[in-house]
């Protein structure tokens, strides 16, 4: 059993090797720590701040969960997106053959939680290695997008490729420059595709039967109105598309080809058994020589546009025959358009079986289209067996009226500012039918539109007319201030607003203001190195008139001095023997700045009177209409970056104040603290108060250092009594 003697003899011998520097200085040490702890400050103390604003600051991005690290899938709100590696595609000598099973394993392991979304994305090799799509490959009932434009190198799409993709929405095949063969049925039964676009494929030769047939099947589901589009521009090595390519596409409402060089036939069914096709434009096809029977068979077209087809020379039996007709048995055809055609054309008999009565053949230009468009009238008047046209029943020549909208770049404006679709409509009719100008529309953003070609009223005329109205867009609405040399303002800010070409008259917004001079203009010029705006003197060379479009927005700061006061010798005197007294009691002080203020508003009510005489003036339609603001802001409220201008004076600028302009080329806004803190940063808070930084004086912690250096000194002194 250990004794308290022995103990005591351990603990001696532990610290016999110290020293009395080394128990002074670990005294020390451990006193200052201790009680410096207690006087620490502490950042946030229990006294709130009196006018607290708080920091805004940005969040810190969460990262995106993910459900599988093999294949870095992240979440959206339709299901998990697959990150597609060289690996979940089966790849045979260059071509796409399948999925690999690895791909199936993986989404059907998700289907418990999160679905796969269907898109797939190529990995960025494929873009220059694959060939092919072969046969089947991707024919997946959950696809819904693909990137297809991505493989620069494809050559060919296979038989089926993507053949039975229901959920798959748009087939966009683009400048792809190496893209020869689209094979049989390779985007056949897309059920809920709405486009089909094939666009500039210079090396594209054959499309196959049925390529995109059956597709735009499925918007009975869901009671959408599907109005889905087919539209093939730009292939200039075209020569052969399969009968009933485009055909069997329920809700296909519009096609468009145009472009196809090298084509020569349009074949049998091309464009059949689309219940739902009322629009088709064929256009710039230089070498189609026939359209052979049915080309348009059940079908519900209601227009049709022939133009820039020089070596057509055949229309063939039934290439339209509607799918559906009213009770007399007349479908819904009532107008073609027609125009550089060969003139050797035949139409065949019964061409366009059961056109509506009554509708219109339009030539486009000159008398060549003419005699065209009368061939189309003898076919359908006369050669249809099975009921000819006679009386009103006639079709007869006809034209187009159509109003365009245009801004002032001659620009077609297709939205109002509030996103409000702006449609150009057309009027058509036989010749010499009366039209009358309907109501120019209210554009969002945009004045009153100006007529610039055409006739407002009159009667339709051979061929397709324009009537256009130009209407001028609505400008960024900008601040004229009139302020003092300390800029206060001696005047309430003007808000300008107008359109394009409205004049803003810089000689008229320069005031004559009682009892004060006209110094300088300046004006805010957008900042390209950080985005907001500064005040720059604006140059004797500047043009005092401009349009509020030349204008761009800027805003413009008129500058004004006080009117000097002369004064008598002996006031001199006076005034010269108290200028030497600098210092003044703050009685004085302040009854000096209460005058100021006082004569500084009675100038400045006098003064707007002034502005809204001078104002009221500019109201006609081509001047900038101006408003003054309710309030007095200073123009220090506008953002600033600071900078130099490019003068020292501006217009007028015949009395400038030399000792603001000399060491400085712009006028600067007001240092009050209000304006020092960009307003982006911060934004002041009344209801939430955030506590003030400041320190609490914690006095135990330096009584415990206290008595650890006593311990210290302490076990010291009796090392040394131990030691004698």
């Amino acid at each position: 059993m250990t004794n308290d003697k022995e103990l005591h003899h351990n603990f001696y011998r532990i610290t016999e090797h110290l020293n009395g520097k080394h128990f002074l200085y670990a005294g020390l040490a451990t006193t200052t720590l201790i009680g410096g702890m207690g006087a620490t400050p502490i950042a946030l103390a229990d006294k709130p701040a009196a006018n607290a604003t708080e920091l805004v600051t940005t969040a810190v991005p969460t990262k995106t969960k993910t459900k599988n690290k093999r294949y870095g899938s992240s979440w959206s709100d339709t299901g998990q997106a697959y990150n597609f590696t060289a690996a979940d595609f089966v790849v045979e000598h260059g071509v796409i053959t399948g999925m690999d099973d690895s791909f199936f394993e993986t989404v059907e392991a998700w289907s418990e939680y999160s679905p796969w979304n269907g898109e797939i994305t190529f990995p960025a090799e494929f873009a220059t290695t694959i060939k092919g799509i072969g046969p089947s490959a991707l024919s997946m009932e959950a696809l819904t997008a693909v990137d297809i434009n991505s493989l620069t190198a494809l050559e060919f799409i296979g038989d089926g490729a993507f053949s039975g993709a229901y959920y798959l929405e748009k087939i966009d095949l683009s400048n792809l420059q190496h893209l020869k063969k689209i094979g049989n049925s390779a985007f056949g039964d897309l059920g809920g595709a709405t486009s089909i676009t094939l666009n500039n494929l210079p090396n594209l030769t054959t499309i196959d039967d049925y390529a995109f047939a059956y597709s735009m099947n499925w918007g009975w589901m869901d009671n959408v109105d599907y109005s889905g589009t087919i539209t093939l521009t730009n292939l200039p090595k075209l020569t052969s598309i399969g009968s009933y390519a485009l055909g069997g596409c329920e809700h296909l409402t519009s096609v468009t080809l145009d472009g196809l060089d090298s084509l020569k036939v349009l074949p049998e069914d091309l464009l059949s058994d689309n219940p739902e096709l009322t629009n088709v434009t064929l256009n710039n096809l230089p070498k189609v020589q026939r359209i052979e029977d049915t080309f348009l068979g059940n079908t519900a077209l209601q227009t049709l546009t022939l133009t820039n087809m020089p070596d057509l020379i055949y229309i063939g039996r039934y290439v339209y025959d509607a799918n559906e007709r009213d009770d007399d048995g007349y479908g819904a055809f009532n107008q073609l358009i027609v125009g550089n055609l060969n003139s050797a054309l035949t139409v065949e008999e019964n061409a366009f079986e059961m056109p509506h009565p009554g509708g219109i053949v339009i030539p486009l230009n000159g008398d060549g289209d003419v005699l065209t468009a009368q061939k189309f009238l003898t076919s359908i008047n006369e050669l249809n067996n099975d009921n000819q046209f006679t009386g009103s029943r006639k079709w007869e020549l006809g034209g187009t009226v159509t109003y365009k909208y245009v801004d002032q770049d001659g620009q077609v404006i297709t939205f109002g500012t509030d996103r409000t679709p702006v449609k150009a409509f057309t009027v058509s009719g036989k010749v010499g039918t009366k039209y009358d100008l309907p109501a120019t529309p209210t554009i969002a953003g945009y004045g009153k539109p100006t007529l610039v070609s055409g006739t407002e009223n009159g009667a339709i005329g051979i061929g397709m007319n324009e009537i256009v109205y130009q209407y001028e867009g609505a400008t960024s609405e900008f601040t004229i201030y009139r302020v003092d040399t300390n800029d206060k303002n001696i005047v309430p800010p003007e808000k300008i607003s107008g359109f394009t070409n409205d004049i803003l008259d810089l000689d008229d917004m320069q005031l004559a203001i009682a009892g004060y001079d006209f110094q300088e203009l300046n004006s805010t010029s957008l900042s390209r190195a950080v985005g907001d705006f500064s005040w720059q003197a604006v140059p004797d060379s500047f043009g005092k008139q401009l349009t509020l479009g030349a204008n761009a927005g800027r805003s413009y700061k008129f500058v004004y001095a006080k009117t000097a006061v002369k004064n008598n010798d002996s006031n001199s005197s006076n005034n010269s023997s108290n200028s030497s007294s600098t210092s003044n009691t703050n009685n004085s002080n302040n009854n000096s700045a209460g005058n100021s203020s006082s004569q500084s508003s009675s100038t400045a009510g006098t003064s707007s009177s002034a502005a809204s005489s001078s104002t009221d003036k500019k109201n006609d339609d081509n001047t900038a209409k101006s408003s003054s603001t309710s309030t007095t802001n200073d123009p220090t409220g506008l953002p600033v970056t600071g900078g130099n201008s490019t003068g020292t004076s501006g217009i007028g600028n015949t009395n400038a104040d030399t000792s603001r302009s000399s060491n400085t080329r712009y006028i600067p806004l007001s240092t009050d603290s209000g304006f020092n803190t960009p307003t982006s940063s911060i934004r002041g808070n009344d209801t939430k108060n955030l506590p003030q930084s400041g320190y609490v004086v914690n006095r135990v912690l330096p009584v415990i250092g206290a008595i650890a250096l006593a311990g210290v000194i302490g076990l010291y002194a009796f090392s040394k009594k131990r030691k004698l």
